[in-house]
C-alpha cells in the first residue's frame, strides 16, 4: 500500500512539473531547438542531423516518462481506492436453495 501512495504522490508532481509554466516553456525551446538544427542540417550532414533527431527524441522521452508516472499513479489510486472501499456484506445465496446446514437469511 505505501508503494501505491508513492506513486500516487509521483503522480502528482509528474502533472504538477507538466503544467508548470517554466517547465513547458523550456520543452518548447528544446523542440525548437532540434527542430532548428534539422532544418538547417546539410542534407549530406548525417551527424548533425542524427544529433537534432536525437535532441528532439530526448525532449519528447521526458515528457513520456512523465506520462507514464502520472499513469502508473491514476492506476495506484485507483487500487488504494479499492482496498480503502468497505467490504460488501457477504450473504450466501445457496440457502436459498436448501443446502442442509446452511440457514437462509
Amino acid at each position: 500500500m505505501a508503494d501505491h501512495e508513492t506513486d500516487v504522490r509521483r503522480a502528482q508532481r509528474a502533472q504538477e512539473i507538466l503544467n508548470d509554466e517554466i517547465f513547458r516553456d523550456a520543452i518548447a525551446r528544446l523542440r525548437d531547438c532540434a527542430l532548428d538544427a534539422f532544418r538547417t542540417a546539410s542534407p549530406n550532414d548525417l551527424a548533425a542531423l542524427q544529433t537534432a533527431r536525437l535532441m528532439y527524441d530526448a525532449t519528447e522521452h521526458v515528457i513520456a516518462e512523465l506520462a507514464n508516472i502520472m499513469r502508473d499513479g491514476q492506476m495506484a489510486a485507483r487500487k488504494l481506492a479499492d482496498v480503502k472501499k468497505p467490504a460488501a456484506s457477504y450473504r450466501p445465496g445457496h440457502a436459498r436453495f436448501g443446502f442442509p446446514g446452511v440457514s437462509s437469511p
